[in-house]
Formats: structure tokens, C-alpha cells, sequence
């Protein structure tokens, strides 16, 4: 049976093969749409030996299969997506540009050809009215300027090494600190962009409500002017309804943000801590649980209330001018509060900073006895060590708990300092407001209309304090995971290295030992 099988393989092969002395793949060669090259009885994915082969010629042989094993799996062979993140993993650039064809020759450098059927060759510049590529599992072979023509897409791959800047972020440990963060925030930055937009027709509605009421206090109730009140009502009626609008368009596009924010996040943080030695990192199961919790949310955090938070702190200076425009004598009063809470903050930093970290140590302790008394519990009951295991599960509740406490009274402190600032600014703007209306330089329409803007001046100064608190309890956990995505994993040093095997399946050990690490002895 076997000698069958082989036998009509090499049929196969023979029937495939080109004639000699023409083109690599004519009309006598078929490769059907999506399927790999056959090299012998090896299938052989286009874009990566394309890949391989460029590598060869820049004196490069890096483990390709290594370094495609630690990517998510998306087929038998590459997309050129993936060649894209293959080239990433290995600190290169995989430029896919659309280039006409007759732009190819101007090319000095080698670059893969996306062709028809999912087929890839390498053109290689040659001189000759034929043109040298490499087609994958074949070899060299040289096709005519028409059927490369006929079959090209439009888009080629450049191969490049990345340069001094791109090499600074080219895997996540060679990064800046919290880069790995920061950058997929950034690369949103389009949505960024329509949330101002939002925040900015948002905050100008906010001027409407004031306004509106000090035209109906001081025009429409002295005179009863009817179709005047008509008018205004709805005026600020169609504003109400935009400002509803737009403030529903900047929520779904902010849990949108979040939401792939936080697909890529743990993605990141899943494939690094696969990809890290076993002695890489001392944490826990437990803990490496807990950071999963905690990167949510600072997901949550930095991407719904830290933005439209440091988005509305601008116009915080525009409700102050519109203060002016209307009393300003009361102008003072929201420019202290703003001060007042900024010194409050400032305060209070110190405190949120120890609580904080302690906090987020205790809540990693707690999460790590939590995993592993639940992945033990068999053994446990076994060896009778229930009573040992759940007084250490209560001291790690209590310290948990009462770390939890001193962090929330630090934060209900602050809150309620800002809210008695807030309440503040609306009573010394009446109590000044009423001598500017007994010296004639305010209305009573006007008073109300400042004592509503002032709230909303010191509203966003106070959304940016609690935004620096939340802030400092982030700080802790970006740090922990920053120094997990600032270890080497074994994918970055495995792509360094040349391609492994062939192996004999023979290995022999004597006088090895092993010492983990923390550990004494080995």
C-alpha cells in the first residue's frame, strides 16, 4: 500500500512539474486558489518562504516557524496581515503598497508580488527583457514582463529593517515605559477626535440653559412677552434634544474605543505572560488573575472617564468668560473655587498614594491565595490543613478589606472637600450677586444664570481632580504590568536565533541540575 501511495506521488509531482527550459509556471502548471506550494511532500505557505527567502538575502535566517507558532492561528498559511506581524515579532517592517507594474522596475530591492489565487512570488531586479523571481518551493525560475503582468494584483511587500526609531518599539520590552499602553490609545486618536467634536457642541449647550433663563427672568416675566417666550422655549428645546444627541454619540463612541482598547490589551498581556520563561516573573496565578481584573479597569478608566474628563477641563475657562460677560462681579468666585479644589488635590495626593499601593498589594495577596486554595482543594481536604488555609484566607480578607477602607476614606475625603467647594461657589455667587443687583449692575436673570455657570465651571475641575486620584491607583498597576512586557519572552529571543533542528530525537543528560529562582538550593 505504501509503495502505491509514493508511487502516485511522484506521479503527482511529475505531472506538475514545468517543462524544462520554460517559464516557472505556465500554462502547463495549475495551483489551485488558497493552497500552498507542494516542495517534495512539504506544503509550503507563499508569503512566509517569500519571507524567508528575502531574509536569506539580507544574511538573515531566523526561526520562522518559532516565531508563526506564538501568533494566533488564522489558516494553514499567511495573510499578509500576519506576514505583517510576522515581520514585527522578528524586528522588521512589512510594507504592503500598492504599486503599478510598471512602477516595478524601478524597484532596486527585492519585494513580494501579491498574485492571483493567493499566490506569491519574490522579484528579484534583474536585467534582461525577463524578469527573476522566486517562486516558493521552486526556486529561482524567470518569468516574461506579460504573464507577471496578467497575474499581479497591484500590491507588493516591501521588506525592510527597521530603523533606529522603529526599532525603539519594535517588540514591547524595548519600548518606552507603559508605551505598550499608551501607543494602542494613540492609535485611536481618529475616534479621539470625534468625541472633541461631541464635547465641544456638548459644552456649548450647557451656555443655552443659563441664558435662556435670565432672558425669561429680566424680558419675558416683566413684560409677559408671549411669542417671545414661545421662541425661547423652543430654542432651548431643540438644544436640550442636540445636547442628548451628541452626548449619546460620545458614549457609543467611547465603549466602542473601549472595547477594542480592551481586545488588544488582553490579547497583548495573554501572549506575553504564554511567551515569558517559568522564571521570568514570581507571581502568582493568583496574581497574574488579579492584573487581568485590573487592566479592565484601567481600560474603563482611561478610555470613558479620563478623556471626556481632560476633554470638558477647557471650557471650564469658557463658562468663567461668560460669567464675566454677565456679572463680573461674581467673576472671582469660580476662579477661587477652581484654585480651592486644585489645592485640595494637591493635599491630598500624598495619602491616595500610600492607600493606594497598599491597596493594590494587599488585593494581589488576597487574589492569589483565592486561586490557589480553590486549585487545592482536594488536597486541602486531604491533608486535614482546612483550619491552617482558612485563617490565612481571613487575614488576607482583613487586609484586604482594610486596605480598601483607608483607600475609600482618602477618596470620600477628597469628594466631599470638591462637593463643599462646589456648594460653596453657588452661595458667595448670590451672596456678592446681591450687592451687584443693589448697585444696578446685575439682574436677577443674570444672577441665576451665573450661579448655574459657576457650577458648571467647577465641574470639570472637579471630574479632572477625581480623574488624578483614580490616577495614582493606576500607576501601581501599570508599573506591575509594564516590567511583565518589559521581560524578554522567549518568542522575541527565539526569532534572534537561527532555525532549529533537524533533531535525531536522541538527547542525553548527566550532573544537571536546576534551581528556580528565590530558591537556595537547587
Amino acid at each position: 500500500m505504501s509503495t502505491k501511495i509514493k508511487t502516485s506521488n511522484r506521479k503527482k509531482s511529475a505531472a506538475n512539474a514545468p517543462e524544462a527550459g520554460g517559464p516557472g509556471i505556465g500554462a502547463e502548471e495549475k495551483i489551485r486558489p488558497g493552497k500552498t506550494v507542494n516542495r517534495g511532500e512539504k506544503l509550503v505557505d507563499p508569503l512566509q518562504d517569500s519571507f524567508r527567502y528575502i531574509l536569506s538575502l539580507q544574511g538573515k535566517n531566523p526561526d520562522l516557524e518559532s516565531v508563526r507558532a506564538a501568533m494566533e492561528s488564522a489558516g494553514d498559511f499567511l495573510e499578509p496581515a500576519g506576514l505583517q506581524e510576522m515581520a514585527d515579532k522578528i524586528g522588521m517592517k512589512a510594507q504592503i503598497k500598492k504599486i503599478p507594474f510598471g512602477m516595478l522596475g524601478e524597484l532596486a530591492a527585492p519585494v513580494i508580488l501579491l498574485l492571483k489565487e493567493k499566490k506569491a512570488i519574490v522579484r528579484v531586479p534583474a536585467q534582461g527583457e525577463g524578469v527573476g523571481c522566486y517562486l516558493p518551493g521552486k526556486g529561482k525560475v524567470e518569468w516574461d514582463q506579460d504573464s507577471l503582468r496578467d497575474s499581479y494584483l497591484g500590491h507588493a511587500v516591501l521588506i525592510t529593517a527597521k530603523g533606529k526609531d522603529d526599532a525603539t518599539t519594535a517588540h514591547m520590552w524595548k519600548q518606552g515605559k507603559v508605551d505598550w499602553f499608551w501607543q494602542p490609545i494613540r492609535a485611536y486618536w481618529p475616534g479621539y477626535a470625534e468625541i472633541l467634536v461631541c464635547s465641544l457642541f456638548i459644552n456649548l449647550f450647557v451656555i443655552a440653559l443659563p441664558i435662556f433663563t435670565m432672558n425669561v427672568y429680566d424680558r419675558v416675566v416683566p413684560n409677559f412677552a408671549v411669542d417671545t417666550l414661545f421662541v425661547l422655549t423652543l430654542g432651548i428645546t431643540l438644544a436640550l434634544s442636540f445636547d442628548f444627541l451628541f452626548r449619546t454619540i460620545r458614549a457609543h463612541i467611547l465603549e466602542k474605543v473601549a472595547a477594542r482598547l480592551s481586545v488588544r490589551f488582553d490579547r497583548a498581556l495573554m501572549e506575553r505572560l504564554i511567551d515569558l520563561s517559568p522564571d521570568a516573573t514570581s507571581m502568582t496565578i493568583g496574581e497574574k488573575t488579579n492584573i487581568f481584573k485590573e487592566l479592565q479597569g484601567l481600560r474603563d478608566f482611561y478610555s470613558t472617564r479620563l478623556v471626556p474628563a481632560f476633554v470638558d477641563l477647557p471650557f471650564a475657562l469658557l463658562f468663567i468668560l461668560v460669567i464675566h460677560w454677565i456679572a463680573p462681579a461674581v467673576t472671582l468666585v469660580p476662579v477661587a473655587g477652581v484654585l480651592a479644589i486644585l489645592a485640595v488635590q494637591t493635599v491630598m495626593q500624598s495619602l491616595l498614594t500610600r492607600s493606594t499601593r497598599e491597596l493594590f498589594t494587599t488585593t494581589q495577596s488576597k487574589s492569589s491565595v483565592l486561586v490557589e486554595m480553590l486549585g487545592g482543594v482536594q488536597a486541602i481536604r486531604m491533608f486535614g490543613a482546612s483550619g491552617a488555609r482558612l485563617a490565612r484566607w481571613s487575614e488576607s480578607c482583613e487586609h484586604a478589606a482594610a486596605s480598601a477602607r483607608r483607600n475609600q476614606s482618602a477618596l470620600n475625603v477628597a469628594g466631599n472637600l470638591c462637593a463643599l467647594i462646589m456648594a460653596l461657589v453657588n452661595v458667595f455667587v448670590v451672596f456678592f450677586g446681591v450687592y451687584a443687583i443693589q448697585s444696578g449692575d446685575l439682574s436677577i436673570g443674570g444672577l441665576i444664570a451665573a450661579t448655574i455657570l459657576s457650577g458648571r465651571a467647577v465641574a470639570p475641575v472637579t471630574g479632572v481632580a477625581a480623574v488624578l486620584s483614580r490616577l495614582k491607583q493606576s500607576r501601581d498597576v501599570l508599573r506591575t504590568i509594564d516590567t511583565i512586557f518589559s521581560t524578554p519572552s522567549e518568542t522575541e529571543l527565539a526569532a534572534s536565533l537561527g532555525k532549529k533542528g533537524p533533531f535525531s530525537g536522541q538527547m542525553e543528560l548527566r550532573n544537571v541540575t536546576y534551581q528556580y529562582k528565590g530558591q537556595s538550593m537547587p
